[in-house]
């Protein structure tokens, strides 16, 4: 598994064996495809990140700062050794705020945030194949719409199973609903905020 674009290209990302599902190449490309123009100088959230993939795509491609958040230890830190193979020596990290890490329950995070931080674009991957994986989206809505871990005008994006159905929010606008095999990508935006992605 590699990177697909930006200044760490083709480098490569490890994930452990049998403990995470990594976001396949395709799927990462299109993601990156769409909102590619909201990227450059963006703070960006990668919940539930596995090996890291996602936020490490975003930061290769100009990501002002990325927050992993992942609550199995071994697997974070793989994402850590990713992070320190992949862009630990480059200038582009050398800032003590660029790359963070919080070990812990992706919900209670952004119930409490970071103080005086707010993310631009949020992503979430959680597990698939878990029997509360119906209520993940409508449990991060909620959250999200409560708190204010997302910055005014700032997206969501959910990566779910191809055949999960969608309730609507009252709260949210989908803007974007994507089916790559089976994977779906969806994206979000807070109902007074329609143009993020036309």
């Amino acid at each position: 598994m590699r990177i697909t674009g930006g200044i760490f290209c083709r480098r490569q990302i490890k994930a452990p064996k049998g403990e995470c599902r990594p976001t396949q190449d395709m799927v990462r490309e299109a993601l990156f495809s769409i909102i590619g123009p909201r990227i450059g100088g963006s703070r960006f959230l990668d919940l539930f990140a596995g090996s890291g993939a996602i936020g490490l795509e975003a930061l290769s491609r100009g990501a002002e700062s990325v927050c992993w958040v992942e609550s199995n230890r071994r697997i974070l830190e793989n994402l850590k050794d990713n992070v320190a193979n992949i862009c630990g020596n480059e200038k582009s990290c050398d800032s003590p705020h660029k790359v963070r890490f919080f070990g812990g329950d992706a919900l209670s995070f952004i119930k409490k945030g970071l103080e005086s931080q707010q993310f631009d674009i949020i992503f979430a991957d959680p597990p698939y194949d878990r029997e509360e994986k119906k209520e993940w989206l409508s449990r991060i809505l909620g959250i999200l719409a409560d708190g204010n871990t997302l910055a005014p005008g700032g997206l969501f994006i959910m990566e779910q199973s191809s055949g999960e159905e969608l309730r609507e929010d009252i709260a949210w606008d989908l803007i974007k609903d994507r089916v790559y095999g089976s994977t779906r990508l969806r994206f979000f935006v807070r109902k007074e905020r329609q143009d993020i992605i036309q």
